[in-house]
Protein backbone atom coordinates (compact mmCIF):
# COMPACT_ATOMS: atom_id res chain seq x y z
CA UNK A 1 0.00 0.00 0.00
CA UNK A 2 1.06 3.59 -0.53
CA UNK A 3 -0.11 7.01 0.61
CA UNK A 4 -0.41 10.11 -1.54
CA UNK A 5 1.66 13.07 -0.40
CA UNK A 6 0.66 16.75 -0.54
CA UNK A 7 2.20 17.03 -4.01
CA UNK A 8 0.18 14.08 -5.26
CA UNK A 9 3.22 11.79 -5.41
CA UNK A 10 2.56 8.28 -4.11
CA UNK A 11 4.65 7.56 -1.00
CA UNK A 12 5.30 3.86 -0.32
CA UNK A 13 4.09 2.69 3.07
CA UNK A 14 6.53 1.16 5.53
CA UNK A 15 5.80 -2.13 7.27
CA UNK A 16 7.96 -2.87 10.30
CA UNK A 17 8.31 -6.48 11.37
CA UNK A 18 10.36 -8.76 13.63
CA UNK A 19 11.30 -12.20 12.38
CA UNK A 20 13.56 -15.09 13.46
CA UNK A 21 17.19 -15.29 12.41
CA UNK A 22 18.14 -17.32 9.35
CA UNK A 23 21.64 -18.55 8.55
CA UNK A 24 21.72 -16.41 5.41
CA UNK A 25 21.34 -13.27 7.55
CA UNK A 26 24.96 -13.29 8.80
CA UNK A 27 26.32 -10.79 6.23
CA UNK A 28 23.49 -8.33 6.90
CA UNK A 29 23.97 -8.54 10.67
CA UNK A 30 27.73 -8.03 10.34
CA UNK A 31 27.11 -5.00 8.11
CA UNK A 32 24.60 -3.49 10.57
CA UNK A 33 27.00 -3.95 13.49
CA UNK A 34 29.83 -2.27 11.59
CA UNK A 35 27.53 0.67 10.81
CA UNK A 36 26.58 0.98 14.50
CA UNK A 37 30.27 0.76 15.40
CA UNK A 38 30.94 3.96 13.45
CA UNK A 39 28.84 5.86 16.01
CA UNK A 40 29.94 3.88 19.08
CA UNK A 41 33.32 2.08 18.81
CA UNK A 42 32.42 -0.07 21.83
CA UNK A 43 29.80 -1.92 19.78
CA UNK A 44 31.29 -5.07 18.31
CA UNK A 45 31.94 -4.84 14.59
CA UNK A 46 32.96 -8.39 13.64
CA UNK A 47 33.61 -9.69 10.18
CA UNK A 48 31.46 -12.58 9.03
CA UNK A 49 33.99 -15.24 10.11
CA UNK A 50 34.14 -13.94 13.68
CA UNK A 51 30.35 -13.60 13.82
CA UNK A 52 29.96 -17.17 12.55
CA UNK A 53 32.26 -18.41 15.34
CA UNK A 54 30.16 -16.51 17.89
CA UNK A 55 27.00 -17.98 16.43
CA UNK A 56 28.42 -21.51 16.72
CA UNK A 57 28.80 -21.30 20.51
CA UNK A 58 26.58 -23.75 22.32
CA UNK A 59 25.00 -20.92 24.33
CA UNK A 60 23.77 -19.27 21.12
CA UNK A 61 22.21 -22.47 19.76
CA UNK A 62 22.93 -21.49 16.17
CA UNK A 63 21.08 -18.22 16.56
CA UNK A 64 17.81 -19.86 17.54
CA UNK A 65 16.99 -16.95 19.88
CA UNK A 66 18.27 -14.19 17.59
CA UNK A 67 15.79 -11.87 15.89
CA UNK A 68 15.89 -9.33 13.09
CA UNK A 69 13.86 -6.12 12.97
CA UNK A 70 13.16 -4.95 9.45
CA UNK A 71 11.45 -2.12 7.61
CA UNK A 72 9.75 -3.34 4.43
CA UNK A 73 9.31 -0.71 1.74
CA UNK A 74 7.98 -1.62 -1.69
CA UNK A 75 8.59 -5.29 -1.01
CA UNK A 76 12.27 -4.78 -0.10
CA UNK A 77 13.35 -5.47 3.49
CA UNK A 78 15.87 -3.19 5.19
CA UNK A 79 17.53 -4.44 8.40
CA UNK A 80 17.15 -1.81 11.15
CA UNK A 81 17.96 -3.69 14.37
CA UNK A 82 19.05 -7.07 15.64
CA UNK A 83 18.65 -8.99 18.88
CA UNK A 84 21.55 -11.30 19.76
CA UNK A 85 20.42 -13.58 22.57
CA UNK A 86 21.78 -16.73 24.21
CA UNK A 87 21.41 -18.69 27.42
CA UNK A 88 24.19 -20.22 29.50
CA UNK A 89 25.08 -21.33 33.03
CA UNK A 90 27.47 -19.30 35.18
CA UNK A 91 29.31 -20.12 38.40
CA UNK A 92 28.19 -17.10 40.45
CA UNK A 93 24.47 -17.32 39.68
CA UNK A 94 22.01 -19.97 40.83
CA UNK A 95 19.97 -19.46 37.67
CA UNK A 96 21.13 -19.56 34.04
CA UNK A 97 21.95 -16.22 32.42
CA UNK A 98 20.11 -14.93 29.39
CA UNK A 99 22.79 -12.77 27.80
CA UNK A 100 21.51 -10.44 25.09
CA UNK A 101 22.35 -7.34 23.15
CA UNK A 102 20.18 -5.09 21.02
CA UNK A 103 21.96 -3.29 18.18
CA UNK A 104 20.08 -0.63 16.22
CA UNK A 105 21.18 0.86 12.91
CA UNK A 106 22.15 4.55 13.21
CA UNK A 107 19.28 5.67 10.95
CA UNK A 108 16.66 3.70 12.93
CA UNK A 109 17.25 4.94 16.48
CA UNK A 110 13.81 6.54 16.66
CA UNK A 111 11.82 3.61 15.24
CA UNK A 112 11.03 2.10 18.65
CA UNK A 113 12.95 -1.12 18.10
CA UNK A 114 14.71 -1.16 21.47
CA UNK A 115 11.48 -1.57 23.44
CA UNK A 116 10.02 -4.09 21.00
CA UNK A 117 13.11 -6.28 21.15
CA UNK A 118 13.31 -6.00 24.95
CA UNK A 119 9.73 -7.26 25.07
CA UNK A 120 10.84 -10.18 22.92
CA UNK A 121 13.67 -10.99 25.36
CA UNK A 122 11.09 -11.15 28.17
CA UNK A 123 9.11 -13.69 26.17
CA UNK A 124 12.07 -16.02 25.66
CA UNK A 125 12.01 -17.47 29.20
CA UNK A 126 9.26 -18.14 31.75
CA UNK A 127 9.22 -15.91 34.86
CA UNK A 128 11.78 -16.96 37.45
CA UNK A 129 13.88 -19.01 35.01
CA UNK A 130 16.91 -16.79 34.29
CA UNK A 131 18.99 -13.76 35.10
CA UNK A 132 18.92 -11.37 32.14
CA UNK A 133 22.18 -9.59 31.31
CA UNK A 134 23.12 -6.97 28.73
CA UNK A 135 25.74 -4.28 28.17
CA UNK A 136 25.39 -0.64 27.11
CA UNK A 137 27.73 2.30 26.69
CA UNK A 138 28.27 4.31 29.86
CA UNK A 139 27.25 7.52 28.06
CA UNK A 140 23.90 6.14 26.86
CA UNK A 141 21.62 7.83 29.37
CA UNK A 142 18.55 6.91 27.31
CA UNK A 143 19.40 3.21 27.31
CA UNK A 144 20.23 3.26 31.01
CA UNK A 145 16.88 4.88 31.81
CA UNK A 146 15.04 2.35 29.64
CA UNK A 147 16.69 -0.63 31.39
CA UNK A 148 16.28 0.81 34.88
CA UNK A 149 12.58 1.45 34.21
CA UNK A 150 12.30 -2.28 33.50
CA UNK A 151 14.00 -3.24 36.77
CA UNK A 152 17.56 -3.78 35.54
CA UNK A 153 20.47 -2.73 37.79
CA UNK A 154 24.08 -1.86 36.97
CA UNK A 155 26.30 -4.68 38.26
CA UNK A 156 29.69 -4.30 36.56
CA UNK A 157 31.78 -2.07 34.30
CA UNK A 158 33.87 -3.29 31.36
CA UNK A 159 36.78 -1.29 29.94
CA UNK A 160 37.57 -1.46 26.23
CA UNK A 161 41.26 -1.03 25.40
CA UNK A 162 43.07 -0.63 22.08
CA UNK A 163 46.64 -0.78 20.86
CA UNK A 164 48.02 0.27 17.45
CA UNK A 165 51.45 -0.09 15.92
CA UNK A 166 54.22 -2.64 15.76
CA UNK A 167 54.08 -5.48 18.29
CA UNK A 168 56.48 -5.46 21.23
CA UNK A 169 59.49 -7.71 21.29
CA UNK A 170 58.56 -11.16 22.52
CA UNK A 171 59.82 -11.72 26.09
CA UNK A 172 62.24 -14.55 26.66
CA UNK A 173 60.52 -17.85 27.33
CA UNK A 174 61.47 -19.14 30.79
CA UNK A 175 63.82 -22.10 30.89
CA UNK A 176 62.03 -25.38 30.44
CA UNK A 177 58.84 -23.78 29.06
CA UNK A 178 57.57 -24.25 25.50
CA UNK A 179 55.36 -21.86 23.55
CA UNK A 180 53.54 -23.55 20.67
CA UNK A 181 50.45 -23.43 18.50
CA UNK A 182 47.71 -25.30 20.28
CA UNK A 183 45.85 -28.13 18.63
CA UNK A 184 42.22 -27.56 19.69
CA UNK A 185 41.33 -31.17 18.89
CA UNK A 186 44.12 -32.72 20.99
CA UNK A 187 44.49 -29.96 23.59
CA UNK A 188 40.77 -29.18 23.95
CA UNK A 189 40.19 -30.79 27.37
CA UNK A 190 43.40 -29.28 28.82
CA UNK A 191 42.70 -25.83 27.33
CA UNK A 192 39.10 -25.71 28.54
CA UNK A 193 40.20 -26.95 31.98
CA UNK A 194 42.85 -24.23 32.17
CA UNK A 195 40.34 -21.58 31.08
CA UNK A 196 37.86 -22.70 33.71
CA UNK A 197 40.47 -22.81 36.48
CA UNK A 198 41.98 -19.42 35.61
CA UNK A 199 38.68 -17.54 35.35
CA UNK A 200 36.53 -19.28 37.96
CA UNK A 201 36.54 -16.26 40.29
CA UNK A 202 35.72 -13.77 37.55
CA UNK A 203 32.38 -11.98 37.49
CA UNK A 204 29.73 -13.86 35.54
CA UNK A 205 32.11 -16.67 34.71
CA UNK A 206 30.63 -19.27 32.34
CA UNK A 207 32.55 -22.57 32.15
CA UNK A 208 33.55 -23.52 28.62
CA UNK A 209 33.48 -27.04 27.21
CA UNK A 210 36.06 -28.52 24.81
CA UNK A 211 33.41 -28.45 22.07
CA UNK A 212 32.74 -24.73 22.56
CA UNK A 213 36.44 -23.96 22.58
CA UNK A 214 36.80 -25.86 19.33
CA UNK A 215 34.00 -23.76 17.81
CA UNK A 216 35.70 -20.45 18.63
CA UNK A 217 39.11 -21.75 17.55
CA UNK A 218 37.72 -22.45 14.11
CA UNK A 219 37.38 -18.79 13.12
CA UNK A 220 39.59 -18.09 10.06
CA UNK A 221 42.49 -15.82 10.99
CA UNK A 222 42.31 -16.71 14.67
CA UNK A 223 45.21 -18.21 16.58
CA UNK A 224 45.53 -20.17 19.80
CA UNK A 225 48.90 -20.45 21.56
CA UNK A 226 49.71 -22.82 24.41
CA UNK A 227 52.49 -22.54 26.99
CA UNK A 228 53.76 -25.78 28.51
CA UNK A 229 55.70 -25.88 31.78
CA UNK A 230 58.88 -27.85 32.52
CA UNK A 231 56.85 -30.94 33.35
CA UNK A 232 54.98 -30.77 30.03
CA UNK A 233 51.71 -29.66 31.57
CA UNK A 234 49.77 -26.71 30.17
CA UNK A 235 50.34 -23.59 32.30
CA UNK A 236 49.06 -20.84 30.01
CA UNK A 237 47.20 -20.09 26.79
CA UNK A 238 46.07 -17.13 24.71
CA UNK A 239 43.53 -16.87 21.90
CA UNK A 240 43.12 -14.25 19.22
CA UNK A 241 40.20 -13.70 16.86
CA UNK A 242 39.74 -11.80 13.60
CA UNK A 243 37.55 -8.74 13.82
CA UNK A 244 37.13 -6.35 10.92
CA UNK A 245 39.11 -3.99 8.66
CA UNK A 246 42.54 -4.89 10.01
CA UNK A 247 41.49 -4.99 13.66
CA UNK A 248 42.21 -8.11 15.73
CA UNK A 249 40.92 -9.15 19.13
CA UNK A 250 42.82 -10.43 22.12
CA UNK A 251 40.02 -12.80 23.07
CA UNK A 252 41.24 -14.74 26.10
CA UNK A 253 44.41 -14.97 28.19
CA UNK A 254 44.74 -17.49 30.97
CA UNK A 255 47.50 -18.63 33.30
CA UNK A 256 47.14 -21.58 35.66
CA UNK A 257 46.57 -20.33 39.24
CA UNK A 258 49.75 -22.02 40.50
CA UNK A 259 51.84 -20.35 37.76
CA UNK A 260 50.58 -16.79 38.19
CA UNK A 261 52.92 -14.01 39.32
CA UNK A 262 55.82 -15.19 37.13
CA UNK A 263 55.34 -12.87 34.15
CA UNK A 264 53.71 -15.55 32.01
CA UNK A 265 50.68 -13.37 31.31
CA UNK A 266 52.88 -10.67 29.80
CA UNK A 267 54.70 -13.26 27.71
CA UNK A 268 51.41 -14.61 26.34
CA UNK A 269 49.99 -11.17 25.51
CA UNK A 270 53.19 -10.17 23.72
CA UNK A 271 53.19 -13.45 21.80
CA UNK A 272 49.55 -12.88 20.81
CA UNK A 273 50.32 -9.37 19.54
CA UNK A 274 53.12 -10.78 17.41
CA UNK A 275 50.82 -13.51 16.09
CA UNK A 276 48.15 -10.96 15.16
CA UNK A 277 50.77 -8.81 13.41
CA UNK A 278 51.82 -11.84 11.35
CA UNK A 279 48.21 -12.11 10.16
CA UNK A 280 48.14 -8.41 9.22
CA UNK A 281 46.36 -7.03 12.29
CA UNK A 282 48.15 -3.82 13.30
CA UNK A 283 45.36 -2.70 15.63
CA UNK A 284 44.28 -4.90 18.54
CA UNK A 285 41.33 -4.50 20.90
CA UNK A 286 40.27 -6.23 24.10
CA UNK A 287 37.75 -5.93 26.91
CA UNK A 288 38.62 -6.26 30.61
CA UNK A 289 36.71 -5.95 33.87
CA UNK A 290 37.20 -2.46 35.31
CA UNK A 291 37.92 -4.02 38.73
CA UNK A 292 40.75 -6.19 37.36
CA UNK A 293 43.58 -3.82 38.20
CA UNK A 294 46.48 -6.24 37.55
CA UNK A 295 45.21 -7.13 34.08
CA UNK A 296 44.61 -3.49 33.14
CA UNK A 297 48.12 -2.59 34.33
CA UNK A 298 49.55 -5.46 32.26
CA UNK A 299 47.79 -4.29 29.12
CA UNK A 300 48.70 -0.63 29.68
CA UNK A 301 52.35 -1.66 30.08
CA UNK A 302 52.18 -3.24 26.63
CA UNK A 303 50.80 -0.12 24.97
CA UNK A 304 47.03 -0.51 25.34
CA UNK A 305 44.98 2.55 26.26
CA UNK A 306 41.36 2.94 27.39
CA UNK A 307 38.91 3.44 24.53
CA UNK A 308 35.58 3.46 26.34
CA UNK A 309 33.43 1.73 28.93
CA UNK A 310 30.39 -0.49 28.92
CA UNK A 311 27.99 -0.98 31.79
CA UNK A 312 26.71 -4.46 32.57
CA UNK A 313 23.04 -4.50 33.59
CA UNK A 314 21.24 -7.47 35.11
CA UNK A 315 17.72 -8.38 36.16
CA UNK A 316 16.18 -11.51 37.61
CA UNK A 317 13.41 -12.68 35.35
Amino acid sequence: MAARGASGVMIPSIERRVRPFDGDDLPRIASLMRAAHTLDPRIDAPDEAALAAFLALESNRGGRDFALAEAVVGGAARLEAVLLSGRFAVVDRARPVRGFRVVVAPEAHHAGWADRLLDLVDAQDPPGAVVQRTVIGDDRADARARLEARGFAHTRTVVHMRRAGLPPGRPSIPTGHTLRDADPHLDGPSLSGLYNAAHREAFGFAPISPAELLDTAGAPGGRMLALDGPDGRLVGAVQTLPYYAGVGVLHAVQVAPEAQGRGLGRLLVAAALNALAQHGFGVVELAVDADNGPARALYAGLGFSDRGRDLVYERRR
